[in-house]
């Protein structure tokens, strides 16, 4: 029987709720378990800013004002429900991140390799100017990898969220390590938060190697909407389209071969930017969804200008984007189109789900797969940052690729026969939902 160890311990559980997502309770079972944390974590309230806009998906906004890293968290979903809950746990998992308290082990890369399995260099997340030095020490946590059943030291920047203690005052790293919420998940069991994680780590690297062959001239390929059978999708295109907005999805799937999609919704009357989403799933539809309902999130979250990681610059550059006629150079930029053809891989539990992506990677020479149990002692929820060395991060304004996205742009742009010699295009930021990219 499939299952997943972790730390030496299997886990195994079944999906029990099927409506746009997989997960093992209901919105409303899981809104009722979290409610009593929202006092611990400091989560004031959950506003509706559904209303702020003409669409009508649910939007809501959570807010915590002694956060460490964000104030304000956003959800989304199809019903108020969801949207409720997602905002809810993405506070969640920012407070278990900010809060956490692991033993730090402080050694230079080069000892430290010596004495446990660490990240290859190539693969480590640097932010941009990083001053890292293999000769100079810095502060490490140990991780499990569930693909080689041991310990990896990591840096403590890529699983904290306290910016308070490793960005702003503590200046012994010199900022070494790049920080954000990538792979930070949270779920009603350990195993639906790790699924979702890795869903967040496939999308966000499929994203970024995307991203960067458009901005080499290779467009992304566009989903026919007359190729799409699922009814929850239409349903929501039907939604865009009625309040006079053009939805269209892009196929963002690389060679990790997990359906990723694109959602950019355009908006002709010019009430708000552009915005897009974007989603990662085994069952397409549930990708395609997801990405749907991010673009409508994005876009109420820009009409609120409520968030506290979306600066003057963004709003500067998706005006100049719709001077600049962004709607009709955008579309017509992009390659033909690639139809709705795939079919579902999900299986009913998420052991099953987890194996398939772990095989998935694999194949891609991924061999590493670092989870760090970020849940509070005695709560009935789980939180989980995952890491995935080699995988592209977020996409985001100072965003240097690495390998995969470097290699995948240059195979795109040499396969492509409709690319125009020495046209430039600007890419747009990928705004994570759980705060700063």
């Amino acid at each position: 029987m499939t299952c997943i160890n972790f730390q030496n311990q299997a886990y195994r559980v079944a999906k029990h709720y099927w409506h746009g997502t997989h997960r093992t309770a209901s919105p409303e079972e899981t809104l009722e378990r979290v409610r009593p944390y929202f006092k611990s974590i400091g989560l004031t309230r959950i506003a509706n800013v559904t209303g702020l806009d003409r669409i009508g998906i649910p939007v809501t906004m959570s807010y915590r004002p002694n956060s460490y890293s964000v104030a304000t968290s956003s959800g989304k979903g199809t019903t108020l429900e969801e949207a409720m809950v997602s905002a809810a746990m993405e506070s969640i998992e920012l407070y278990c991140a900010e809060t956490i308290d692991l033993p730090e082990i402080i050694l230079p890369y080069a000892q430290l390799a010596k004495h446990y399995p660490v990240i290859a260099l190539e693969h480590l997340p640097l932010r941009e100017n990083s001053l890292f030095s293999v000769k100079r020490p810095e502060q490490w946590c140990l991780g499990w990898d569930i693909f080689n059943q041991n310990e990896v030291a990591v840096p403590i920047q890529s699983v904290s969220m306290n910016y308070h203690r490793y960005w702003y005052n503590d200046f012994s790293s010199l900022g070494s390590f790049d920080m954000g919420s990538n792979g930070l998940a949270s779920g009603n069991h350990f195993l639906e938060a790790v699924s979702s994680a890795l869903y967040e780590v496939i999308e966000r690297d499929a994203v970024s190697c995307h991203l960067e062959a458009l901005l080499k001239g290779y467009g992304i390929p566009r989903v026919p909407v007359e190729t799409i059978e699922y009814p929850l999708v239409l349903e929501l295109l039907a939604q865009f389209e009625s309040a006079q907005l053009v939805p269209t999805l892009f196929d963002c799937s690389v060679d990790t071969e997990v359906p990723v999609y694109r959602a950019y919704v355009y908006d002709p009357s010019g009430y708000a930017p552009s915005s897009h989403g974007y989603g990662a799933h085994l069952d397409p539809e549930v990708a395609m969804v997801r990405a749907l309902i991010e673009a409508a999130q994005i876009r109420a979250i820009l009409i609120s200008g409520a968030r506290d990681d979306i600066f003057h610059q963004y709003y500067t550059m998706l005006r100049g984007q719709a001077n600049r006629g962004y709607q009709t150079n955008h579309l017509e930029s992009h390659s033909p189109t690639v139809e709705a053809t795939q079919t579902s891989q999900a299986t009913p539990t998420f052991e099953e789900d987890i194996e398939i992506l772990l095989k998935k990677l694999k194949r891609v020479g991924l061999d590493q797969v670092i989870v760090f149990d970020l849940s509070p002692r005695d709560w009935d929820i789980s939180v989980v940052r995952v890491i995935v060395p080699g995988l592209e991060a977020s996409f985001h304004r100072k965003y240097n690729p690495k390998q995969r996205a470097i290699a995948f742009a240059e195979r795109q742009y040499a396969a492509s026969v409709e690319s125009k010699a020495g046209r430039t295009r600007e890419a747009d930021t990928h705004l994570p939902a759980g705060g700063t990219p």
